[in-house]
């Protein structure tokens, strides 16, 4: 009778596992969006420029710099809520009796420089928080005048719809109370710098009201529209919160829905103004992240089906905000300058390999498993489609039409043990090297029959297959 009943348990607990099929359709005669070549993007806070033990231990690092260089070319953001906390601006060299309050203009040059090496563009954060408009314009002009060759443009202030409740101004601050500053502030920068590019608002969300507002007073003077997201709270903030974040959360459809939601919004104001947009701040969770959600590989499904679904709403690329050790930054950098991929950074990696070329329309009949496909067409006409399992139980048995012309299929896999894991992640069966290099060692060969391809996608996992003629397969990313 026990052997009985263990047995009806074993049996239960492998039902849980189930393998169900999904069938997915792309359709690369129809190529729509172009995704950047500089897509990928890392926000670092503003404050971390002035110590001894923040950007400055990662700039230094070999490391460092080629693991960022080979998910781009990209952007390299510096703001955050530091860049309004900042005392001052100064040009000269830091000493040892500067305070960490104040930028100096060997800083801004530390950061310019990294982003020069690696071949990233800048977005440069300027303080209304605590700023003056001459400082601000002084600033202005010598990142211009030094690094025009990187700027992407400058954003005035960090996430200002939020400064009515931190703070920064009385409770009674109004969206035209800022829009009267930002001009004050942007005036002072252009009389200055007469090519300054100004971007913004940066804000922290009210979308269609304060993101809205900006870009109706303000597009004809911005180049781009930035705009912040984090769809998490730490459970220290406040554990009841319905958005707190979990692993069940994280890999829920429900949290690609938001982001595409406000991706449309965005897209619909870009649009209005004829302007490009990009999310200059992001993700999983804000203030800092939250440890077994924002570092363990779930993080890293996450992060691929986010890019996808901003590139899919006509975002120029996402800026993921970190730096230090916190738990949701891609690439870690302990003060002693020890660097460490974090399940994020696979992410980037796959996106990379991924995104190439044009969004082709991709149908998938996902028969009840929590799984999304994306596909991408490149100048050379191979077609990538990436499948994302967020499903914790359901292994998908995927059959997949490419379309006329595409004979073979190569696949390469992202993995990990688990969704919480923190270390064994693989791409291509492959992790990061400890010297920051990373190149896929597995690719699987798929077979067609009447012109569907199949492979199986287990439960919290994904997958990107390459189609081609016969002559093509997954295209790496760069390393150097």
């Amino acid at each position: 009778m026990v052997r009985l009943v263990l047995i009806c348990v074993l049996v239960s607990a492998a039902a849980c596992w189930c393998q169900t099929a999904v069938a997915i359709t792309a359709h690369p005669e129809s190529p729509g969006i172009s995704i950047p070549s500089n897509f990928i993007g890392f926000s670092y806070e503003a404050g971390s420029l002035t110590t001894a033990t923040g950007f400055a231990v990662s700039a230094a690092s070999p490391v460092f710099q080629r693991m960022e260089e080979q998910v781009g070319p990209g952007v390299l953001r510096f703001g955050g809520n530091s860049v309004d906390q900042l005392t001052g601006w100064q040009r000269g060299q830091r000493t040892s009796t500067t305070s960490t309050s104040i930028m100096m203009s060997s800083d801004a040059d530390r950061a310019l420089n990294f982003a020069r090496t690696v071949g990233y563009r800048v977005l440069w954060s300027v303080n209304l928080g605590h700023g003056v408009p001459a400082t601000d314009a002084d600033e202005a002009q010598y990142v211009y005048q030094t690094a025009s060759d990187v700027l992407l443009g400058l954003e005035i202030g960090n996430e200002p719809d939020d400064y009515h409740s931190n703070g920064l101004r009385p409770t009674t601050y109004t969206t035209d109370d800022y829009l009267a500053e930002w001009q004050t502030y942007a005036n002072a920068i252009q009389t200055e710098t007469p090519t300054a590019v100004l971007t913004g608002p940066a804000g922290s969300g009210s979308i269609t009201t304060f993101t809205s507002a900006f870009a109706t007073a303000e597009g004809s003077r911005i180049a781009l529209l930035t705009q912040h997201f984090y769809p998490l709270a730490p459970s220290s903030k406040n554990p009841t919160a319905k958005n707190v974040a979990s692993i069940p959360d994280i890999l829920d459809d429900a949290i690609r829905q938001t982001a595409n939601t406000d991706g449309s919004e965005l897209e619909g104001i870009a649009q209005g103004q004829k302007i490009p947009w990009r999310m200059s701040e992001t993700n999983s969770c804000y203030d800092g992240g939250q440890a077994g959600v924002s570092d363990v590989f779930a993080s890293a499904l996450w992060g691929v089906d986010y890019m996808f679904t901003l590139a899919g709403n006509s975002g120029t690329g996402v800026n993921f905000h970190g730096g230090g050790t916190g738990n949701y930054t891609p690439i870690a950098v302990s003060s002693a300058g020890v660097v460490t991929p974090r399940p994020l950074y696979y992410a980037l990696l796959m996106f990379r390999a991924a995104a190439r070329g044009r969004l082709v329309p991709v149908n998938v009949s996902a028969n009840g498993v929590n799984l999304t496909a994306y596909g991408a067409l490149d100048s050379d006409r191979v077609l990538r489609v990436t499948v994302i399992n967020k499903d914790m139980t359901n292994n998908a048995t995927v059959s997949i039409k490419p379309g006329k012309g595409y004979s073979t299929a190569s696949a390469m896999r992202l993995a990990a043990p688990a969704a919480d894991s923190t270390t064994g992640i693989t791409l291509g069966g492959a992790s990061v090297q400890a010297n920051g290099v990373w190149s896929a060692t597995q690719l699987e060969n798929l077979s067609a029959s009447g012109g569907t391809f199949a492979i199986t996608v287990p439960a919290v996992s994904a997958v990107l297959i390459s189609f081609g003629n016969g002559s093509t397969g997954p295209r790496r990313p760069h390393r150097p």
